[in-house]
């Protein structure tokens, strides 16, 4: 349970969901390039590239076949809590595939360096803010690959 005092102390915070299922999420949204929004009739999440980079998209649409390979979407976004103190990890996804895939990346901590490492990152370089976007390829809810697709960083 949180209390909103945690997301101004100075103990970092792990939040599960977008806002539509996770409201306290709403209140650290404005600080994320990558957001996940509620506005597909199909009942799930898409994510908006606030300000796309050359290559990007704008929009990023979950792709859902019954008997395929679909695809989905997940943010791991790490950014200071509303007072600075401390850091809030959000993780969350267009569809729980999505939720659980980025919530493996983030605790395989082998994945998770080798990923960063991939992208430049050391695994020591003190970050104020990270946003990852991971697409997600499973079948039949069952997770199968993932890959970062854009990612903003702010030393």
């Amino acid at each position: 349970r949180l209390d909103f005092s945690e997301l101004k102390g100075d103990v970092p915070v792990v939040l599960l969901g977008s806002p539509t299922s996770n409201p306290w999420v709403q209140l650290l949204y404005d600080q994320l390039d990558f957001q996940l929004v509620h506005p597909a009739p199909d009942g799930f999440d898409v994510c908006v590239n606030r300000r796309p980079k050359p290559g990007e998209r704008a929009t990023y649409v979950t792709a859902l076949h019954s008997q395929a390979l679909s695809e989905g979407y997940a943010i791991i976004t790490m950014v200071p809590n509303l007072t600075g103190k401390a850091f809030a990890l959000i993780i969350a996804g267009t569809s729980t595939e999505g939720t659980e895939a980025a919530g493996e990346l983030v605790t395989n901590m082998d994945r998770l360096g080798e990923s960063l490492r991939g992208l430049g990152i050391a695994a020591r370089q003190p970050v104020r803010k990270l946003e990852l976007l991971i697409k997600i390829s499973f079948v039949a809810s069952a997770s199968a690959t993932s890959q970062i697709v854009a990612y903003r960083i702010a030393p």
